[in-house]
């Protein structure tokens, strides 16, 4: 069976975990390489001024939810929450990481996700990723966007979303937050995906490209 080396990036960290949590579990479970790269520190405070959570505990949630979904290695770009670039320096480190890894997957936003920080990691990485063959887009959120993504690809994580949901909940300052709609709105798609794919849960994916070799 062929190994796969994947590269999961996100604007920030629990954004893989809520798009592509269970199929990096997956990959991990088949003996895959899986890398993930989160762009920003992640910490952020709410309209107020208020701190939701602050950049170290960012960081131990990540990798606390990384290792329950069996990930290889956590890397970090270090931009700050809501003024991730959309320029070189952040398409050199997604580069760097495809090219030192030889990573023939890639998963990464949906381009036109409503939130900016998502968006310029998606074209970073559409950029970064040009020669990779495999390339998915998850969506994180669901807030309405500049269009609505049309899943195309779907991965059966039946035997994975409880690992996805416990990596979740390693998030504890956000899951105090949003605890519930979390998971009520990630088991409720993965449950529709999973019906439509006749399993009981799958994750959707808008697929960029995908080539299957011989």
């Amino acid at each position: 069976m062929t190994k796969h080396r994947v590269l999961a990036v996100g604007a920030h960290f629990d954004d893989v975990e809520l798009g592509c949590g269970g199929s990096l579990a997956r990959h991990a479970s088949m003996g895959d390489e899986v890398h993930v790269f989160v762009a920003s520190k992640s910490g952020f405070r709410d309209p107020e001024g208020n701190m939701v959570r602050d950049d170290a505990v960012a960081r131990t949630e990540g990798r606390a939810a990384a290792e329950i979904l069996g990930v290889s290695a956590l890397y970090e770009g270090g931009f700050e929450t809501n003024s991730i670039p959309l320029d070189d320096r952040l398409t050199a480190k997604i580069r760097g990481l495809i090219d030192a890894h030889a990573i023939d997957w890639v998963y990464t936003h949906w381009p036109d996700d409503a939130h900016v920080d998502h968006q310029h990691v998606a074209r970073a990485t559409l950029s970064a990723a040009r020669h990779v063959s495999r390339v998915l887009f998850y969506r994180s959120n669901h807030f309405m966007g500049v269009s609505v993504p049309a899943h195309n690809f779907f991965v059966d994580i039946s035997a994975h979303m409880d690992t996805k949901l416990r990596a979740l909940r390693a998030f504890e300052s956000e899951y105090e937050r949003a605890g519930a709609m979390w998971q009520d709105t990630i088991a409720s798609e993965a449950a529709y995906f999973g019906k439509r794919m006749g399993v009981e849960f799958a994750e959707g994916f808008v697929a960029s490209r995908f080539f299957l070799a011989s």
